[in-house]
């Protein structure tokens, strides 16, 4: 079976939802913790206090359960830890992520939009990573340094949607050179 120990304290009153825990203790591999408020049930809910904690040692069992097919192989992101806090309108909510990953410290904050005409997000994200060489060998690229590159440090403001991603105020530090500037990509063309 792909889930064990399930659990959920919540109570439903007067349109509103306060879970005080929901939680999984092995979903295909996977923990998954969730607590906090939603409420006005009966109209536009809104998130309060919401936080979550999702973990596992090795992604490979639950990206096969719901169906990711990941360019990079799981085994390689080593222990993944993804937890944060959301509040607000469940149409805009502002949301507080922190992932670690592959040896990276990742942290994405802003408010997203899931209002026509598609999702977009708008924020900030910072990235950090020890080991800006061993980084890149995990997310598959064949670049081989001549020496050692160091340590990678990034800050930015992120904006992006369904096909596209800026990040601007960039301020960088791939091992000793340093980055500002900005970077933008957009998918909605032929490729």
């Amino acid at each position: 079976t792909p889930m064990k120990d399930v659990v959920l304290d919540a109570t439903l009153f007067d349109g509103a939802l306060a879970v005080r825990r929901a939680s999984v203790a092995d979903l295909a591999g996977a923990t998954l913790k969730v607590s906090g408020d939603l409420k006005g049930l009966g109209a536009i809910p809104a998130m309060k206090g919401v936080s979550f904690e999702f973990g596992a040692k090795n992604l490979s069992r639950f990206f096969r359960l719901v169906g990711i097919d990941s360019p990079i192989p799981p085994r390689r992101l080593g222990k993944v830890k993804l937890d944060g806090e959301i509040t607000g309108s469940l149409l805009k909510p502002e949301i507080d992520l922190r992932l670690k990953a592959a040896g990276a410290d990742v942290r994405l904050n802003g408010p997203v939009s899931l209002l026509p005409p598609g999702p977009s997000f708008e924020g900030t994200l910072s990235v950090r990573h020890p080991n800006l060489a061993r980084l890149l060998a995990t997310l598959g690229t064949d670049y081989r340094p001549s020496g050692r590159l160091g340590a990678l440090r990034l800050s930015a403001a992120v904006e992006g949607d369904a096909t596209t991603l800026s990040l601007s105020e960039i301020d960088a530090k791939l091992g000793k050179v340093a980055v500002e500037g900005r970077a933008s990509v957009d998918w909605s063309g032929p490729r």
